[in-house]
């Protein structure tokens, strides 16, 4: 079971900015029709020089690849489908993968997988299935075959009415709905307005224990409460 904590939280609130620093490149190419990567790659995970797990946010199924392919890579090493775990409804059923992060502790290695939590890009529809935070078990040390595979451990489905309660109980000490996160979880505000709600980015923090989440909306006020008349010019990390 997953039980985040929500109660300690850092929120930072960072100039938007159209660019952003490239930590390291890499290619993946797939030949016309490879079905494997329909969709958006939206999540990576490197496991080590070789290999790496990627997530797409048009399915659940978590792939394997080689990280540096010489030519194009028509197939993954290994994939495995999460979404029956999930316990997601047949009314647009997709996770929306956004982020990934891995823990390692006493030679196990954790990853987990977040969804958007948002409401639709186009009319702000409640998305429900989107507000998964699951954790997978990494198997294998690069090694055997497949190099590495991956276990469904849990999920906690909680995590996006957990950040709208934090900011209306005033759980940060900042004041009540400083960042407005109740209403941009309500029905009717589109994911990708400046005031939505999409979870974008996830990793952890120098404590090693603790996460940072990384919003792409909504944006909020850098200099005090995010009200209706705010400019809303800074990202948000929690």
């Amino acid at each position: 079971v997953i039980v985040p904590r929500v109660a300690l939280v850092i929120a930072l609130a960072l100039p938007a900015i159209a660019s952003a620093q490239v930590i390291q490149t890499w290619t993946q190419k797939s030949l016309a029709g490879d079905t494997s990567t329909a969709g958006e790659s939206s999540a990576v995970v490197a496991m080590d020089a070789n290999y790496m797990f990627v997530a797409d946010n048009e399915h659940e199924t978590l792939r394997l690849f080689q990280r540096f392919p010489v030519s194009s890579c028509v197939d993954p090493f290994y994939s495995t489908n999460m979404r029956p775990w999930l316990n997601l409804t047949s009314t647009n059923p997709e996770d929306d993968i956004e982020s990934a992060v891995m823990t390692s502790s006493g030679g196990t290695n954790r990853i987990y997988w977040l969804g958007s939590h948002s409401n639709s890009k186009s009319g702000g529809n409640l998305r429900p299935n989107r507000d998964r935070l699951f954790a997978t078990q990494v198997n294998g040390n690069g090694s055997g075959s497949p190099a590495y595979s991956l276990a469904y451990i849990g999920r906690y489905d909680h995590l996006r009415a957990d950040l709208a309660s934090w900011d209306r109980n005033n759980l940060h000490g900042l004041g009540s709905n400083y960042f407005g996160l109740v209403a941009s979880t309500n029905s009717g505000v589109p994911s990708e307005a400046n005031n939505g709600f999409n979870i974008e980015g996830l990793a952890m923090a120098p404590d090693a224990t603790n996460a940072w989440i990384a919003f792409r909306a909504p944006l909020v006020n850098g200099f005090g409460p995010t009200t209706n008349l705010a400019s809303r010019t800074h990202a948000l990390i929690v």
